[in-house]
C-alpha cells in the first residue's frame, strides 16, 4: 500500500499526514483515462468501483484511510466522462437522420470532388 506524507501546519509543529490514499490515488488515475477513446467507458467504470471503495474506508476508518479528495474528483470525472460519452454517441447515431434528408443531400452533392 502507498502511505504519502504531507506537512501540514499545525500550532507551529508539523504533522505527517500518512493515511493510506492507495484506493483514491487508483481511482484518480484510471478517471483520467477518459481521454483515450473506446478505452474511456471501461476505464471509468472501474473507476466508479474503486472510488467507491476509497470513499467507504474513508468514512469507515478516517484516521487510517485519506484521499477523499482525490476520490470525490474521480466519481466526477468518470461519472461527467461516461454521460458526454453517451451524449456523443446518440448525437452520431442521429446524425444518420439528420444528414438523411433532401436538405443536408443537396450540400453534399454540391460539394467539390477531391
Amino acid at each position: 500500500m502507498s502511505k504519502t506524507k504531507k506537512s501540514i501546519a499545525k500550532d507551529g509543529k508539523k504533522v505527517v499526514d500518512t493515511r493510506d490514499k492507495f484506493y483514491a490515488k487508483i481511482a484518480f488515475y484510471l478517471s483520467l483515462g477518459f481521454w483515450i477513446p473506446l478505452f474511456n467507458v471501461g476505464l471509468c467504470l472501474i473507476s466508479i468501483i474503486i472510488a467507491s471503495v476509497a470513499l467507504k474506508n474513508h468514512f469507515r476508518e478516517p484516521e487510517k484511510y485519506g484521499g477523499f479528495g482525490l476520490a470525490i474528483t474521480a466519481l466526477i470525472l468518470s461519472i461527467g466522462s461516461i454521460i458526454l460519452t453517451i451524449v456523443g454517441l446518440i448525437i452520431f447515431l442521429m446524425s444518420n437522420q439528420i444528414c438523411g434528408t433532401a436538405v443536408c443531400q443537396s450540400y453534399f452533392a454540391n460539394l467539390p470532388k477531391p
